[in-house]
């Protein structure tokens, strides 16, 4: 299970913030250059004060881009802390958006994980 999440393309750690990590990393080939500036305020935001925090939730309008947002953030936390990051979503059609735009608009390889239903209940064991 462990070879699942063995990312090695893009393994490099030689970048300062999540900005200059998608921008040397993600750029040649893709559609798009890099997050608008109003993204990149977002990311940043985050990597000056929320860095340490294990969750992140980010709320944005419909159509603002918090996939790409969430992906670099993401992305950053797996490449420069090693640690294993879960992007969720509210639906399958949100779960094959995002991982389309991942890997086809922004160069980012995921995995994609549909129909996982955990009964969670209230009884004590």
């Amino acid at each position: 299970m462990e070879e699942l999440f063995n990312f090695s393309s893009h393994s490099s750690d030689d970048f300062d913030d999540p900005i200059e990590m998608y921008k040397k990393g993600y750029r040649a080939g893709k559609r798009i250059n890099g997050p608008l500036d109003y993204q990149s305020e977002i990311i940043m935001k985050y990597f000056s004060k929320h860095l340490d925090r294990r969750d992140v939730a980010i709320e944005l309008p419909t159509g603002s881009g918090k996939t790409l947002v969430g992906l670099i953030i993401g992305e950053y936390r797996r490449r420069k802390r090693g640690e294993q990051v879960v992007f969720v979503c509210t639906n399958n059609i949100l779960v094959d958006q995002v991982c389309t735009q991942a890997i086809k608009k922004y160069g980012i390889r995921v995995l994609k994980f549909l129909d996982c239903i955990i009964k969670v209940t209230t009884q004590k064991m």
